[in-house]
Order: structure tokens, then sequence, then C-alpha cells
């Protein structure tokens, strides 16, 4: 990645310091938020101060590439149609290739690649994600939800003397919900759901979780999913961006370390693995999730909470009230 892509601040003074910005600078641009341009929100609702605003060509299903729960059951084809534009007078599609778009010869035969990318469009958009962690018996949890949503909305004086004048940008609006999940709540053989959000364009956000018996000792392997339930159609109000959570024990207890395969099962990439990270115990299992909080009992190392990992560093702890 060259320097004109992606300028690195000259006072990083270490490699770790430069990883960390690039990092966070890819999350901005995949998943998102990255307010700025062309406008950011100012209100009364000061939750909704420094927001970010999208410009019409840039709604937010197409903006972002990551991060997104999308409503149950919709694929790739029924996901990725064109944006609609406003028109603009005198422009065409084709204007900036006087030749217009190049004629492609089309084979007789399909060939395997050809058939793979057929088979890509009818594979399902991901509406859920998860979670699974080791806690000991008599253990409860606060599970804490992040997600966006965004509205159409005039700007007043944005686009002012231009065709797309009236034309609506995408404010984001942030969501959090904070969720006790007591040790009854957990009972080995529970698989409850709760819903936690929807609006009127058909997004729906559920949270279930499973808890299983594990080991001599009765400690719950807990498996905890946000799962979007909204109806078939997609749309960029339907769809939930930014997607994240919190796990976090209560008081004194902690997060064990994640159960392993048994050796016979392990390939050598995964038994190369084990010996590199001995000293590094996994304590879930999921997407993009990283341990916080942790401390030493005698010689396990344990963790206070796991998250998914939205942000460039570790932290502890959430802003949730009880």
């Amino acid at each position: 990645m060259s320097a004109a892509l992606l300028p690195i601040p000259s006072n990083l003074e270490s490699a770790v310091e430069v990883r960390d910005f690039i990092v966070a600078s890819l999350r901005r641009k995949l998943i998102g938020p990255d307010p700025g341009y062309p406008a950011v929100q100012w209100s009364s609702d000061a939750s909704l101060n420094g927001q970010e605003i999208l410009r019409p060509q840039d709604p937010p299903r197409y903006r972002y590439a990551a991060g997104i729960l999308f409503p149950n059951g919709v694929t790739y084809s029924g996901a990725m149609a064109a944006p609609e534009l406003p028109e603009t007078e005198g422009v065409s599609a084709n204007d900036g290739d006087p030749a217009g778009p190049p004629e492609r010869e089309v084979p007789n035969e399909a060939s395997a690649d050809d058939e793979e990318e057929v088979e890509q469009s009818f594979t399902f958009l991901p509406s859920s994600m998860g979670i699974s962690f080791l806690i000991a018996a008599g253990t409860g949890v606060r599970v804490t939800l992040k997600w966006a949503t965004y509205d159409e909305r005039n700007l007043p004086g944005y686009g002012a003397g231009q065709p797309q004048a009236d034309s609506k940008l995408w404010f984001r609006k942030p969501h959090l919900e904070c969720i006790q999940l007591s040790d009854d709540d957990l009972k080995p053989g529970s698989h409850p759901e709760r819903e936690v959000f929807r609006n009127d364009h058909g997004a729906i956000l559920n949270l279930h979780w499973i808890s299983r018996s594990w080991g001599q000792s009765g400690e719950r392997l807990v498996t905890l999913t946000m799962l979007h339930r909204g109806a078939h159609e997609v749309s960029n109000q339907a769809c939930l961006y930014q997607c994240s959570f919190n796990v976090e024990c209560e008081a004194d207890a902690a997060i064990l370390p994640y159960p392993e395969r048994v050796e016979s099962n392990a390939d050598e990439e995964e038994l190369s693995l084990r010996l590199l990270y001995r000293h590094k115990p996994v304590f879930c299992s999921g997407a993009w999730l990283l341990p916080t909080g942790l401390r030493t009992a005698g010689h396990a190392l344990l963790a206070r909470s796991v998250r998914s990992g939205n942000n460039a560093s570790f932290r502890a702890g959430t802003n949730c009230n009880h």
C-alpha cells in the first residue's frame, strides 16, 4: 500500500503504532463509519453529533463491505442491483467512452470459473454473527450489542444549483443495547431468543443463545448470536451496519480458555499453531474476536470479557448502565 493511498502520520514512532493506524483506517473504509465528507450531523440530540452523512451515490449497502447483517434469506443476486442515482441532463452512462463498453465474446460452453460465479450469485448474504465461549457454572454475563441504521433525508443547502439538489442523503444513527443474562438464563439446554430492535423498514434484530454442559466441573459452553430476522426483501434501511458486541462476566467470574480439539483430530498446521502460541490461549470462537481484561489465576490465564474486534486496540469494560 503506497503512502499516497494512505498517508501515514509522521508522529507514529513504532511498527505497532503504524500497524494499528493501518488497521483502523481499513476498518473505517470497509466497515465504517467514516464521517467527514460531505458533512457530519449536528443535532439537539447529542448522541448524533459528529455522526456520518453519506452522499446519495454512496448508500451504506454499497459504501461498506463488512460488518453488515442483511435480512434473512437474501442472496448476492438479490442484493447487488445497481443503486439508483439521480439523472443528470445531457449526461449518459457512456459519455466517458464514446465507443461504449467493449463487447465480450460469449463462449459456447461455460467454464468452471463461470459455473462457480453463477453458484456464488445464489449464496446467501450474512444475516447473523456469533461468538462461543466457556464459563464456569453459576456465572452470568452482560452482553452489549452495537449496530447502526441509515435513514434517507434531505440536507438543506446541499447541492444547491445542481440537478441533484433534491436528492436525499444517508444519515447514520447508532444503537446500543445492554442485556444481562443470569445463571438461570444460561442453564444447559436452553436456547431462547429475544427481540432487541426493529424499525419500519423491515429490520429486526434478535439475540439468540445456546448453553451446553462441558467438562467434569460443570462448565458451560455458551454461543451468542446476533440474528437479523427481517423480511426477505433487501433495502439500505432494512440492513444493520457496523454490528459488534461485547460479552463481560459478572464481578469475580472469568471467561475460561476455549476447549481445543483433541490432538488426534488436529492437522499439522493446527498443531504447529498450538506450539507457536502455547502461551496465548484462545478464549472464544467466532469472527474478529478479542479477549479483554486478561488476568492470571495460579498458572491459568483468564479473560474478563470478549468482544468483536471492530476497534484497533484492546480495552476492558463498557459504557453501559445497569
